[in-house]
């Protein structure tokens, strides 16, 4: 079987801030991120937090017979920390819930000392506001 490609030719990058909160709790959901295929194939990016455990992966708005038809590659990466995760798995349906992508194990799990890894700083002005910095996903 084979996978088509999931984006366009252009790399998507999803780039949500890490704040203070962020980093301590232990649960948090945040922003999801529609793109769309040249084909019209619209998929989300998610981030989120569960356990202190970060989870990341990519739903496509499709029924799970198309969506197993995609195949995603995710990264991120610190280019100044010299850091780097990557991720190649199946895109999940969109009626998946949250705990039905957690069991299947395909997504990309960071702990916080990889976030931290990561995280790519903020200006001084944005570290007074409780902002880290940003992390940056590339699909």
């Amino acid at each position: 079987e084979t996978h088509q490609t999931m984006l366009k030719k252009e790399t998507q990058i999803y780039r949500p801030y890490i704040t203070n909160d962020s980093i301590n709790e232990e649960n948090r959901n945040w922003v999801i991120v529609e793109v769309k295929n040249e084909n019209g194939n619209v998929f989300d990016s998610q981030l989120l937090k569960r356990g202190g455990l970060w989870y990341y992966w990519i739903k496509a708005k499709a029924d799970p017979a198309t969506s197993a038809s995609f195949e995603v590659t995710a990264e991120v990466e610190n280019q100044d920390g010299g850091f780097k995760m990557m991720f190649i798995g199946p895109v999940h349906p969109i009626d998946l819930s949250v705990e039905e992508v957690m069991k299947t194990g395909s997504y990309l799990l960071m702990n916080r000392q990889q976030i931290e890894k990561l995280t790519v700083a903020g200006s001084q002005e944005e570290k007074d506001k409780g902002l880290i910095g940003i992390i940056q996903f590339k699909f």
